[in-house]
């Protein structure tokens, strides 16, 4: 399914940035936003990246097992 967006009340000063951007690109203002949004859902955001470490086991760690991790971690290089 392809859907088409609108956004009302874009700032002058946004506008004319993405549109250098776009011309600067050799593409259109149109082309050239959708591949922005693209891009920009391949990314995780910074909400996705905290709640990511948030969900982390974050137990202390011996030092054995911190050297133990690093050696396998060298060892897979």
């Amino acid at each position: 399914m392809v859907a088409s967006v609108r956004i009302d009340n874009v700032p002058d000063e946004v506008l004319a940035v993405h549109r250098r951007r776009a011309r600067a690109a050799g593409k259109s203002l149109d082309t050239y936003l959708l591949q922005w949004l693209v891009d920009g859902a391949g990314r995780e955001s910074w909400d996705e990246v905290l709640a990511e470490a948030a969900a982390l086991d974050r137990r202390p760690l011996e030092l054995a097992e911190v050297n133990r991790i690093i050696r396998a971690d060298r060892a897979g290089h």
